[in-house]
């Protein structure tokens, strides 16, 4: 009997484990493609260490993952060793996958003192990129923080402190995407854009997620077109509500046309990364199955993919 490689056992072990916990079997990986675009974000399985995790998601079939730097989680910046950080990179290369973002919340309404722990987290994070992916550092990915209401008064200082974090992570060799929200400072596009032109470089670049926007009434015909020049990363999934109260749910399951919409960003010139995202408010519920999830999005998404006419890989 032939030796399985280090990318076939991995592979093998984590079905077997899968097995034993009655999951459905599902496709082999995808082969990586210009980004590995159809990705799952690690912040849907805080209680699957990482190794695990990344081997369940090549299995699957997703091209990249997210790792969230998030408290409590297997990936929190002090938890990523130097020899986890290797393992990680070597796994990741076995599988066939790529990083397409680290996830470290900030906020650009934090008070000055919070702003310089920020832009240490930034270097620190810039740095674990590198050892993850020192051909490709994959982006830090944030939020902006603050409150609807607070936007005209606070938009300047956010501005410059938006134009200070550049300013760090340019010098740290990484990106930057920030990312909106729903009920946020920064709840918009039209608010996006303007924060995005008075930082813009080479480094910043925006998270498209249709969800928020369409939370505030925004239609997606109105948010994709002037924010997809810059947009270089895109987290799928679905709510329904209002700003001042909503649900949320996996992609697919409340939105009704997804190979549309990936036509739409495709026709955009949108090339990067499509990366599922599963709320808190689902993750969090009793009962939750990371592995199980994660296998019944990649399977809504894939067909999408499938009927828009672009790749997977």
């Amino acid at each position: 009997m032939s030796k399985l490689t280090r990318r076939e056992f991995i592979l093998t072990t984590s079905a077997g484990l899968t097995a034993l916990g009655g999951s459905v079997p599902v496709r082999a990986a995808a082969a990586p493609g210009a980004a590995g675009r159809l990705g799952y974000t690690l912040y849907g399985m805080k209680t699957v260490p990482v190794l695990e995790a990344l081997a369940h998601c090549a299995r699957i079939g997703y091209g990249n993952v997210e790792l969230p730097l998030l408290p409590g989680y297997p990936t929190q910046p002090d938890r990523l060793t130097p020899a986890l950080r290797r393992e990680i990179r070597r796994q990741v290369a076995d599988l066939g996958l790529t990083i397409s973002a680290l996830t470290y919340n900030m906020s650009l309404t934090t008070p000055d003192a919070g702003q310089a722990k920020h832009r240490d987290g930034i270097k620190l994070v810039a740095e674990i990129a590198r050892d993850l992916a020192p051909d490709r550092p994959p982006p830090i990915q944030t939020s902006i923080g603050g409150k609807a209401e607070e936007w005209e008064l606070l938009r300047e200082t956010m501005a410059a402190r938006l134009r200070a974090w550049v300013e760090t992570v340019g010098k740290a060799g990484g990106a930057l995407v920030i990312t909106p929200h729903v009920g946020h400072a920064v709840n918009s596009p039209d608010r996006l854009l303007w924060l995005y032109r008075q930082a813009a470089r080479p480094e910043l670049g925006l998270t498209f997620d249709r969800s928020h926007f369409e939370l505030e009434g925004y239609s997606l015909a109105q948010s994709l077109p002037p924010l997809a020049p810059h947009t270089r990363f895109v987290h799928l999934k679905d709510t329904q509500g209002t700003p001042a109260g909503y649900d949320s749910f996996l992609p697919g399951e409340v939105y009704p046309d997804y190979p549309q919409y990936l036509r739409m960003l495709a026709e955009a010139g949108y090339r990067g990364p499509l990366v599922v995202e599963v709320s808190g408010r689902i993750s969090g519920k009793p009962g939750y199955d990371p592995i199980a999830v994660a296998q019944k999005c990649y399977a809504a998404m894939s067909d999408a993919l499938e009927k828009s006419g672009r790749p997977r890989g």
